[in-house]
């Protein structure tokens, strides 16, 4: 018989329930016409057909004992037929089930986000359900779906400890991150330990700076969680999920020195770990400062951090049209000497794409936008110092008679009528009421307001002013200040789930709620149980076993 493959292959498993019905049936009607023939002769013989082929007969041979056996015994044959059919339903839905879990396993091997999964014989520790996720919405080329929040100079840092003396939570201590102490051409880079937060500077125009957590002389001292030291730059990476060595030994309880290229389960350590130079490496994110430049200024826009020796613009950026160009080595836009500066303002944005490989890259969204009147950013965010200035930048000619109004009102955002600058009132509290709720998420419902900033301007070698005006939002955040949780301490035994934990909102409202967690942890007693907060993933791992998120 010709079977087509799709039967062929599920007879390597066992005959499909179908297929055991039909033949059950069959041979129950051979049986009955055999009795029949049985009966109608007088020597209570049937007489055995004449076939062509030996096999042919032996099967008939078959039937007719099978025909000869008592009813009863028949009839319990066919019982038992009918419980195995129903086992191999059983196993049929267990396999399924276990085929969809290594389709399962073998996919997300190949991910950034999967997670280490221990093997039997090992403690089973809990991984969160958002972690074996799909995240395919959730990150895009390695970039978690966060809203990119403004990193201004005065926005504050909360930081929560576990006192060493008493071993319970204590009220929070509040850091106020001064990024404004790095200098212009350079990158403020946090480094969250248990022991506290500590900052640094590192050149914008060095590699050094991309996946780092401290930077010293130049250099990367240590790189962010998720992140692994290569030739100088930290690299976004993770180990094969479930690899082991053939004593045992995870990835993360490998000693460098061990890395070898003897295979187990198809990868060596070479392969499998990122520490002896494999894994799974991704693309590490990277993004434009938000800017508004003024007509006829020379300017560049650079990446934050630069990431790649290699950038690529897609086909409709239109910086050639405007006289801006882009260096393919560093990423910096900017504009080209020599040549003449527009006279109107424009905006567009262009795809900029990092190549870090032939096979990484990350690509992010540059807007330039060039007018007659600019503050640096579209966003003005204000800070808790007491007096606050942004500084006019205007295109060339003559300029007289700002005046700037806002809704809601804003009383505490004044601006000099003849210079157009824009300065805080020293007590902005008093008429801080309104609030602007379709800003970045970050920031959505700070107090502030929408405003329109106007002046007039005569160009030069014009007989006239002409009236300009500027869109800008204004705002100033109030972010908390304490971070509490409602318990003080959890334990959970291995195998169950840590509980959620909800921190807990301060009574006062429209306060600003942090849109970054960073938790910084170390197991005490264990120093062979390192933790590492994954920056990218936003989880917490135990010697390489995602244990919170």
């Amino acid at each position: 018989l010709a079977y087509p493959p799709t039967f062929v292959s599920s007879m390597l498993w066992g005959p499909p329930p179908s297929v055991m019905l039909l033949l059950g049936i069959g041979l129950g009607l051979l049986a009955v016409t055999w009795a029949r023939c049985v009966h109608s002769h007088e020597d209570g013989r049937c007489p055995t057909p004449s076939f062509g082929s030996t096999a042919d007969q032996v099967l008939l041979q078959s039937v007719a004992k099978l025909s000869l056996a008592p009813q009863k015994d028949l009839v319990q044959m066919l019982q038992q037929m009918e419980e195995k059919m129903q086992h191999m339903e059983q196993l049929e839905e267990k396999m399924e089930a276990r085929l969809e879990r290594m389709d399962a396993d073998s996919s997300a091997s190949d991910l950034h986000s999967a997670p280490v999964l221990p093997s039997s014989g090992q403690p089973q520790l809990s991984v969160p359900k958002s972690l074996l996720a799909n995240h395919s919405d959730e990150f895009f080329e390695a970039c978690q779906a966060k809203p990119s929040g403004h990193k201004g100079s005065g926005m504050q840092m909360i930081e929560a400890r576990r006192s060493a003396n008493t071993g319970q939570t204590k009220s929070l201590n509040v850091v106020v991150a001064t990024r404004g102490a790095c200098a212009v051409g350079e990158l403020p880079l946090t480094d969250y330990r248990s022991d506290g937060v500590g900052e640094t500077c590192c050149p914008a125009s060095s590699l050094a700076c991309a996946g780092c957590a401290s930077a010293a002389n130049q250099k990367c001292q240590r790189c962010a969680g998720g992140f692994v030291e290569r030739g100088g730059s930290c690299i976004a990476c993770s180990d094969t999920a479930g690899w082991r060595n053939a004593d045992g030994l995870t990835c993360v309880q490998l000693d460098a020195s061990a890395c070898n290229d003897v295979r187990v389960r198809g990868r060596s350590s070479n392969e499998a770990c990122c520490k002896c130079g494999g894994g799974h490496g991704s693309a590490t994110p990277f993004k434009y400062e938000s800017h508004r430049w003024p007509l006829e200024a020379d300017f560049e826009m650079q990446p934050a951090p630069r990431t790649a020796e290699r950038y690529s613009l897609d086909e409709t950026c239109q910086l050639a049209e405007y006289n801006l160009t882009m260096d393919g080595t560093t990423g910096v836009i900017s504009t080209v000497p020599g040549l003449a500066k527009p006279r109107e303002p424009f905006s567009f944005q262009c795809e900029v794409t990092a190549h870090q490989s032939d096979s990484i890259a990350f690509t992010a969204t540059v807007v330039v936008a060039v007018d007659y009147l600019a503050f640096g950013t579209p966003i003005l965010l204000l800070s808790e110092s007491s007096q606050q200035t942004f500084l006019a930048r205007k295109a060339p000619g003559a300029w007289k008679e700002f005046a700037i109004h806002c809704a809601p009102q804003t009383d505490w955002m004044h601006i000099d009528p003849t210079t157009g600058d824009l300065n805080r009132a020293s007590d902005p509290a008093a008429s801080a009421d309104g609030a602007v709720s379709t800003i970045a998420e970050a920031y959505r419902g700070q107090s502030g307001g929408i405003c329109l900033v106007t002046g007039f301007h005569q160009p030069l070698g014009a007989a006239k002013f002409e009236k300009r005006h500027l869109r800008v939002v204004a705002l100033w955040p109030r972010p908390w200040n304490t971070l509490h949780y409602q318990v003080a301490s959890v334990a959970v035994t291995v195998g169950e789930e840590v509980p959620i934990l909800q921190p807990i909102a301060p009574s006062e409202k429209g306060l600003l709620k942090p849109s970054d967690y960073v938790a910084a942890c170390e197991a005490v007693g264990h120093v062979d149980k390192q933790f590492v907060f994954d920056s990218l993933l936003g989880a917490g791992l135990l010697a390489g076993h995602p244990i919170l998120e």
